[in-house]
This record gives C-alpha cells, sequence and structure tokens, in this order.
C-alpha cells in the first residue's frame, strides 16, 4: 500500500469513528484509554446507539471526570465531528462564563476552518470536504456553515438564550469555584435558569451533554439524577464505570482508583500525591475521585432510621417552625418519644403558602394523633396557631372525634444558627426516622443531609425543625408544660 492509499483508509476511518478522527487529526496517544472511552460513548449516544430499556434512544449524556484530563478539548473536536455528518445540527454551549463559551466556538470554529501546511497534513475538510463555514458570518459567539441560517451559539451560564433552537446543547464546566458549591443560593440560581431558560430552547428531540465536575447532591447532575437509582452499572476496566438510568446515561472515570492512574501521561502518581497533599481535601476528593462536598461538609453526620415504633410510647408530640420571611418553608415534624429518642412518623415541609401549610400541618397531628404541638413563633403576632386550631378544630368535627390536640406557642430570641449547630449532633444521635423517609419526604431529606456548616444555606427552617423539637421534648428532664400558654380549644 503506497503512502496516498493509506492516506484515504486514514480519511475514511476518521470520518466513520470519531476516536480516530482524534488521533488522525490530533496525534491522540492510543494508550489514552479514558479518551478512547469518552470518544466511544459520545458517538455511541449522538449516533443512537446507547438504548434505554424500552430500547428508546437516550436523551441525556452526563460526563463526569477530572480537570486537565482533554475532556473539553475532546468535546470541540466532537463538536467539529458532527458537523462534518450533520452540517444542519444547530447546537448550543454552555460554560459558567460567557468567555469560556465563546473560546469554546472559536476552537471549534478554527477546527472545521483549518489550514493545510504541507501536502501529508490531514486537515478538517479532506475528511469532510461538504462542511465549511458560511462566508460572512463567523463570529465568535455565534456563526454558521454553508446552507444553513444558523449553525452554533455560545453563552455563559445564566445569560439570555433567545431566537434560536438547538439539536444539541452542551454544558460544560457550569460551576466556577468551591464558594458556588456551598452557596445554595448560587446553585438554586443555576437549576432555575437550566430549567427555565436553556431547556426551553432545545427542540424536539434534542440531544443533551453535560460535562462537569460532581460537586454537591444539589449541583445539576444532582437535581437531574435525584431520587434516581441505575438499572445498570457497567465497570471499566479501571477508573471509572457507566450508569444507566431510566432518561440518562453517565460516563464516570476518577483520577486513581487505588490501583490504576486514569492516565500516566495527563497526571502521574507523584503528581497525584502532590496535588492530594495541596488542595484541600474536600475539593481534591470533588475534582478527582467525583466525591460530593456536601457530604464531607455537611452538618449531620449521619440519621437514624427505624423499621418499626419501639414501645412502650412516652408522648406524642410535634414541633411546627413557621416561615420567617417569603420564600421560607412552614416545617413540621411530628412523632413519638421513646427512652428520650425522637421517633419521627410525619414531616411536613412546604413553602406553597400558610392557608396549605395549616391544612398538612393540622392533618398530621390528626392523622399521627399528635396529643401536643409546640409553634416557633418568633413574630409574636403571626395568627399561624390560632388558624391551625381553628382547622385542627374543623377536621375534628367533620370526622366526629374528640379535638384533645393542644397547641403551645413559642419564641426563640437567641441566635439560631448557633442553636443548630450546637444541637447537631444531639440530632443526629437521639432522632430516629421512618425508612422510607428519604422518598416520602424528598425534599426535606435532600436539605438536611446536605446542610452545611459552613457556607451559605439558602434556607434553614427543616434545621430549625429538628432543633426544635429536640429542644423541646428531649433534652428537658421533664415535658414542658402544655398548659402554660395554651390555646384553647373550640
Amino acid at each position: 500500500m503506497n503512502n496516498d492509499e493509506y492516506r484515504e483508509l486514514l480519511i475514511e476511518a476518521s470520518r466513520r469513528d470519531f476516536w480516530t478522527f482524534c488521533q488522525t487529526m490530533h496525534h491522540y496517544k492510543k494508550e489514552w484509554f479514558h479518551i478512547k472511552m469518552l470518544c466511544t460513548v459520545l458517538q455511541a449516544f449522538w449516533q443512537g446507539a446507547l438504548s434505554r430499556k424500552e430500547g428508546k434512544q437516550f436523551k441525556r449524556l452526563i460526563i463526569n471526570e477530572p480537570p486537565r484530563h482533554f475532556k473539553s478539548r475532546t468535546m470541540v473536536l466532537f463538536s467539529a465531528w458532527l458537523f462534518g455528518h450533520r452540517p444542519k445540527e444547530k447546537l448550543f454551549v454552555a460554560s459558567y462564563s460567557e468567555s469560556l463559551a465563546t473560546d469554546f466556538s472559536r476552537y471549534v470554529r478554527d477546527e472545521i476552518s483549518q489550514i493545510r501546511t504541507s501536502y501529508d497534513d490531514i486537515v478538517y475538510e479532506d475528511v469532510f470536504p461538504n462542511t465549511k463555514l458560511k462566508y460572512g458570518n463567523k463570529s465568535f459567539k455565534q456563526w454558521a456553515l454553508e446552507g444553513s441560517f444558523f449553525s452554533y451559539k455560545g453563552c455563559g451560564v445564566g445569560t439570555g438564550v433567545t431566537g434560536r433552537g438547538c439539536t444539541v446543547a452542551i454544558i460544560d464546566d457550569i460551576i466556577k469555584s468551591y464558594e458556588e458549591v456551598v452557596n445554595e443560593a448560587a446553585l438554586e440560581k443555576k437549576w432555575e435558569w437550566y430549567k427555565n431558560t436553556w431547556r426551553s430552547r432545545y427542540e424536539k428531540g434534542a440531544l443533551e451533554i453535560i460535562i462537569m465536575t460532581r460537586w454537591s447532591r444539589n449541583d445539576l447532575c444532582g437535581k437531574l439524577l435525584d431520587g434516581k437509582e441505575p438499572y445498570r452499572i457497567d465497570t471499566l476496566k479501571k477508573c471509572g464505570k457507566i450508569l444507566y438510568y431510566d432518561d440518562t446515561v453517565v460516563l464516570q472515570q476518577e483520577v486513581f482508583d487505588g490501583e490504576n492512574m486514569l492516565c500516566e501521561d495527563m497526571l502521574d502518581h507523584n503528581s497525584y500525591i502532590d496535588i492530594m497533599n495541596t488542595v484541600d481535601p474536600p475539593i481534591f476528593k470533588a475534582n478527582y475521585h467525583n466525591e460530593l462536598v456536601d457530604i464531607k461538609g455537611r452538618l449531620y453526620e449521619y440519621f437514624n432510621e427505624y423499621d418499626e415504633l419501639p414501645k412502650p410510647t412516652h408522648r406524642k408530640c410535634g414541633f411546627i417552625d413557621i416561615a420567617d420571611k417569603g420564600g421560607d418553608y412552614v416545617c413540621g415534624i411530628f412523632g413519638e418519644i421513646v427512652n428520650k429518642k425522637g421517633y419521627i412518623k410525619d414531616i411536613v415541609y412546604n413553602k406553597q403558602g400558610i392557608e396549605y401549610s395549616i391544612e398538612l400541618c393540622a392533618r398530621a397531628i390528626i392523622n399521627n394523633d399528635i396529643i401536643e404541638t409546640v409553634i416557633e413563633n418568633n413574630y409574636g403576632g403571626s395568627s399561624f396557631p390560632l388558624l391551625l386550631k381553628n382547622v385542627i378544630g374543623k377536621l375534628c368535627k367533620e370526622k366526629g372525634i374528640v379535638n384533645k390536640y393542644v397547641i403551645q406557642e413559642i419564641s426563640q430570641r437567641g441566635n439560631k444558627l448557633a442553636r443548630i449547630i450546637t444541637n447537631a449532633p444531639i440530632v443526629s444521635a437521639r432522632l430516629y426516622f421512618n425508612k422510607n423517609w428519604k422518598y416520602k419526604h424528598r425534599e426535606f431529606y435532600n436539605h438536611v443531609t446536605t446542610f452545611q456548616r459552613e457556607g451559605k444555606n439558602k434556607h434553614d427552617d427543616a434545621e430549625d425543625a429538628m432543633t426544635g423539637f429536640v429542644e423541646s421534648f428531649i433534652l428537658v428532664s421533664n415535658a414542658p408544660s402544655v398548659t402554660s400558654g395554651r390555646i384553647e380549644g373550640l
């Protein structure tokens, strides 16, 4: 076989196979197993070869890989490669900053418009001769290919995406820093942008690719996978796995699996040890091992669970933390005390309005026969306790039962966060939750299991309610007198 014949075979192989394209065009080494796996998964996902249990094509691919391992560079090449096959694709790319998205856009555009420097070079137009940039439409942020009105747009996370729709949506590196990870409001803002702005631009059947470090159960990947379990897990030969969910496939690779480095060319073991000894452990674990920061930095180390309620019950009680301001939650915790341990039977965690919250609390009290309930009301003028008593009376009348339920109102003037932190070990040790709580009360569960000891937590209503419960019913030598300050039944 002469050189020209070999060249043509290589061009054809690069057109057919994305991994070969990367090797041919950019000298990717055959030893880079993790990149070969990334290329294989990307191509299979885009071509519909990865299928769900019912045979339908996956529409979302998540990639969790360590930094500085060529994943963003490979995504640039993949974007150019898919345009070679389907010039009519419309691609959106978002990064945490507009400058990063612009860089991504420039690299894709430059890949397509490569200039040959010698006869032996194989450039993009050799592999895909029919894919060319549209004349006069070569801006960095947005451009088109010949025969298309629009092909590519890059933007920063949080910015508007108007006037266009996409067939392939790529989010590359949505979180800027550790400071954002421990800022619940910042994570929520990104989630709202994703739901209400980004996804609104998807055309029917659009594919979605998310590349990011896993930081938190409240990050974008955590939100998308919340409450889901993979139905299949493929373990890679080293440092990784592929997880298959009902609607999402996840490629997850870590930098070291205890025996093998992911790629010695990109990070050898000595450098790995140096980084491990230099970087804060939570950040190191997140970046290089996909271990969530909010697991490491969370306030509550563990929560107890129970299958059956022990006997005999000492008392049936509840604690309600009402919303201090707009956007807060009403949180009610209802259970029984056995040997100075609280067994939680029901939870109300709601911010849909006071009337609805009162209805939920009233039904929880009656359905669980909660004889005494303490309401934390730091704004004395609130009508919540009286309204709750009214609703309880109404429900008792409808059910034909005796209204035996007592409500006590208290106020706390101490530092709320200090109380929450001080009592956290007691909450972990003395409160027991029904084993299905992580499913029945998912939002509550997610919040208390990721609440940060240090960081900007957006809400603390659940934590305040748990603290109030142990202060009112467990940490006292005798039960608080519910006859003092009680609101008389109707």
